[in-house]
């Protein structure tokens, strides 16, 4: 069974913005901040990764498929001067 990685559908990508944004604020929470220190650190990380709702050119944001089958969706970012690639989310 061949794995393909498809760019996410602006309708997956939009539903995945909202859980990880949502997921994150929590987290930040969990950790010990304030609602507004969540609020600005969530802000942050947005702008870190989107150029008005779209990912800057250093993220990669993918549908894997199992077949013609969705398994799940996977999230990368290049980091650093040497090409490298981090996985920062897989879901399903």
């Amino acid at each position: 069974l061949m794995i393909e990685l498809r760019s996410m559908s602006p309708e997956v990508f939009d539903k995945y913005m909202g859980f990880i944004w949502n997921d994150y604020r929590s987290e930040v929470l969990k950790a010990g901040f304030t609602e507004e220190q969540a609020d600005t650190a969530t802000e942050n990380a947005k702008k870190q990764i989107l150029n008005d709702g779209v990912p800057n050119e250093d993220q990669r944001f993918f549908e894997v498929f199992a077949g013609e089958k969705n398994v799940g969706l996977i999230h990368i970012a290049k980091q650093g001067d040497e090409g490298g690639w981090y996985i920062y989310s897989t879901s399903y």
